[in-house]
């Protein structure tokens, strides 16, 4: 199993992975394992095999690595360095879909209860409105939910741990509501300058290795 679990709880990390024979950045190996082993998990709830708690380690404890977010965020998008806008936003919308059922579903036992049906875009993430999103753009949403995992109410850098869990990943989705596309590419924008993202996604990628 690539990940294990802890009482309720799946504890998901790259220390180990599809990538361990063949990306030779010990960094950036870790995100792109990462990354495919949280896939996996995903995969597993789906059926019912895995506990619906979780904490995803997605850089290595104790360590801000860039290149270990660049391989995270390329191994998320497909193994691509940038997709269209529109990619993620039917990725967004089959969330949408499936909160809309859950809420129907809460309607049907209880019909005052107090619901919102989401309507999401991922054109926040779009920072150089181009109609495309880079593993920088996108890095921006990972580091996002990190910091809102602390404190749902605000991002501050100072509480990044490499972990998301429920609770931050929950939160991070308010984010791509089309009423804050504004406010959420401020923050976007605040976190991407603020870590060089641009910087480390031409690092990644001038090594062929981290891509394969």
């Amino acid at each position: 199993m690539v990940y294990s679990i802890s009482g309720n709880k799946a504890i998901i990390s790259g220390n180990t992975g599809i990538y361990d024979k063949t990306i030779k950045s010990p960094d950036v190996r870790y995100g792109r394992n990462a990354a495919h082993n949280y896939k996996t998990y995903i995969q597993d709830i789906a059926y019912g095999a895995a506990p619906v708690q979780f904490a995803y380690q997605y850089i290595p404890q104790g360590k801000l690595s860039t290149q270990a977010l660049m391989g995270n965020a390329y191994e998320e998008l497909g193994k691509k360095t940038e997709v269209p806008v529109e990619e993620l936003n039917k990725r967004l919308d089959k969330t949408s879909q499936e909160i809309k059922k859950l809420n129907l579903q809460i309607l049907t036992r209880n019909p005052e209860a107090d619901i919102i049906n989401p309507d999401y875009s991922a054109e926040a993430l779009d920072l150089n409105n181009d109609g495309k999103i880079d593993i920088a753009e996108y890095a921006t949403s990972t580091l996002a939910a990190d910091m809102l995992d602390a404190d749902p109410t605000q991002c501050n850098i100072n509480s990044l741990d490499g972990v998301i869990t429920n609770r931050g990943e929950n939160a991070s989705m308010g984010l791509y509501a089309k009423q804050n596309i504004q406010g959420a590419k401020g923050l976007f924008n605040a976190i991407h300058d603020t870590f060089k993202l641009d910087k480390a996604m031409q690092e990644f990628k001038t090594n062929p290795n981290n891509m394969i």
